[in-house]
């Protein structure tokens, strides 16, 4: 896991099948073991083992991940923003002139700039996003009733998962090769969208498995709509808040300076608004966005004006 890019998703590639072939009968010792293995490569101070690690973690299969989900999207979490790599200082003050009084500090803030890696925060992204497909699609496979702890995972992906994904937004680090944030934000535009598809598809199925006086509402077999949301919002994951930040945080990037960015953006605003499987709701100024960004058009949003 310590290799270029591209050897690093191929062996990922592989991991994954060795993974379902000789791993999945582990007791929960050497589950745990394994995922404990992974998530300290995440904070390893070899920005390519932290590039593997998240990758490969993201090809975990629902049957390790489900005993620990909370960790693992918590490290993934932590790991999408900038580095802090501390050192320990220890500065010696005179703060008297009469009295010559020493003070050791120990600070524990200083950043080794150098230890940053854009690309690691990038497969951070990635692996995070990848674990909540995950563990959203076996919580949908299932043939039992959601639980608590399902309930729990919904909740954290609304309120974590997305929080540190608007973060990745922000991301504008520099080195000598660039903007190398810009991949950083690509990553969390994919991400966003594919949070959002979540979230609505689990409010949609809660919507559309609800009974009114003993019989499914009408709904099921009825377009979408934001009054149908609104009529039901205590059952959805994705409320106003989330849509306003999310059209607020791609539209940014859609008038970013990087032609490639704005294009990624413009597109994936255009998905949402006009996606035909699952409705998003409340997404602020919706007609106003629809007249902008038309359905039959073919914008080239990456050419500058």
């Amino acid at each position: 896991m310590k290799h270029s890019f591209n050897v690093q998703n191929v062996a990922v590639k592989g991991l994954e099948h060795f993974i379902r072939a000789y791993l999945l009968d582990l007791d929960d010792k050497g589950t745990s073991d394994l995922i404990a293995k992974y998530l300290n490569m995440l904070t390893d101070p070899n920005a390519a083992v932290r590039r593997g690690s998240a990758l490969a973690i993201g090809v975990f299969p629902n049957e390790l991940l489900t005993s620990q989900w909370r960790n693992v999207l918590l490290k993934l979490c932590g790991c999408c923003k900038i580095e802090v790599i501390y050192a320990v200082a220890n500065i010696t003050s005179i703060l008297s002139k009469v009295q010559f009084l020493c003070y050791q500090y120990t600070f524990l803030w200083q950043e080794n700039l150098e230890e940053r890696d854009a690309e690691a925060r990038v497969n951070a992204v990635k692996g995070l996003v990848s674990v909540c497909e995950t563990l959203v699609s076996g919580r949908e496979n299932t043939a039992t009733s959601l639980t608590e702890n399902d309930f729990s995972l919904f909740i954290f992906i609304k309120n974590e998962v997305m929080t540190s994904l608007f973060e990745a937004l922000d991301d504008y680090s520099v080195d000598n090769r660039g903007d190398v944030g810009s991949w950083v934000r690509e990553a969390a535009l994919h991400g966003l969208e594919k949070c959002t598809y979540m979230l609505c598809r689990i409010g949609r199925s809660a919507c559309l498995s609800r009974k009114s006086d003993g019989n499914e509402i009408e709904s099921a077999v009825q377009p979408l709509t934001d009054n149908m949301f609104k009529n039901n919002a205590e059952l959805f994951l994705f409320d106003e808040n989330l849509a306003t930040n999310l059209v607020g945080g791609i539209c940014k990037q859609a008038v970013e300076k990087m032609d490639k960015l704005r294009e990624i953006a413009a597109n994936v605003l255009y998905r949402i608004l006009y996606n035909q499987i699952i409705y998003i709701p409340y997404i602020p100024f919706r007609e106003k966005l629809e007249e902008i960004i038309r359905e039959e058009a073919d914008a080239k949003w990456a050419v500058s004006l």
